[in-house]
């Protein structure tokens, strides 16, 4: 497991393709979309609102490189000023991921797997974004689910 590609916070790494499990989904830049949040949009009127530091959405498509699977990415991002020992300074962008769909994979499914285990695997990869301990509890789901079948 490659921890750099679990961040919330990235800067967009080609996570593994939950479809071939060989390839990876890469951001489709062109496909990034951003859109002003509702309370920096009422924060916008507040003469004492700090208005370097901001947070907004955003929607990105994946693609995987070998398979073709596609995907979609959603999250926040922020922008935060930052001073640099000049007047202007410059800005920091950080993104926030919150959603994969379809989800990667934390780690391969090799055969023999069941087919129960597996789809256990897919539901705590999907709950990785939102919910570290929910996914956590459904990974130890399939742990049991693995020494029943055996």
């Amino acid at each position: 497991m490659e921890r750099s590609r679990w961040k919330k916070w990235v800067t967009f790494p080609a996570w593994p393709c939950p479809q071939c499990q060989d390839g990876s989904l890469r951001l489709d830049l062109a496909s990034m979309r951003t859109t002003t949040s509702r309370a920096e949009d009422i924060s916008r009127n507040d003469p004492s609102h700090y208005h370097h530091d901001r947070t907004d959405r955003f929607t990105a498509h994946l693609k995987c490189e070998t398979c073709e699977e596609t995907g979609t990415l959603a999250g926040n991002y922020n922008t935060h000023w930052m001073p640099d020992g000049t007047e202007e300074g410059y800005t920091d962008v950080g993104y926030e991921v919150l959603s994969i769909v379809p989800a990667p994979l934390p780690f391969p499914i090799h055969r023999p797997v069941p087919l129960a285990v597996e789809a256990i695997i897919r539901e705590a990869a999907g709950l990785f974004w939102a919910d570290h301990k929910a996914a956590a509890s459904r990974l130890r789901e399939a742990l049991e689910a693995v020494l029943t079948d055996l």
